[in-house]
C-alpha cells in the first residue's frame, strides 16, 4: 500500500485512514482480475465486494450528498478550500 500511497502523492497512513480496512484489495488480485476483465472484453471491474457495494452505493447517491462526503475523507480533498 506504501507504493501506492505514493504514487498517489499521499502518505502512507493518511491513504490507509481514507478508507476501511475491508476495501483495500491485494494488488496482486487487482491485476489478475483486471487482466481477466480485458481478456473478457469488459473495460471495467472494480475488485473487491466492499469496492463493488461502495461503487454501487455512490452511483446511487445525488451528487450533492455524495461530494461533501467523499471531500471529508479523501485525504487529498481535505487540505483544498471550499
Amino acid at each position: 500500500m506504501q507504493r501506492f500511497a505514493e504514487a498517489a502523492g499521499l502518505h502512507p497512513s493518511d491513504a490507509e485512514a481514507a478508507m476501511p480496512k475491508i476495501m483495500w484489495v491485494p494488488s496482486g488480485r487487482v491485476a489478475e482480475q483486471a487482466v481477466a476483465a480485458l481478456d473478457a472484453g469488459r473495460p471495467v471491474v472494480i475488485p473487491g465486494v466492499a469496492n463493488r457495494l461502495s461503487a454501487w452505493a455512490a452511483s446511487a447517491t445525488p451528487r450533492r450528498v455524495l461530494l461533501p462526503v467523499l471531500r471529508r475523507r479523501h485525504p487529498a480533498l481535505r487540505t483544498q478550500r471550499r
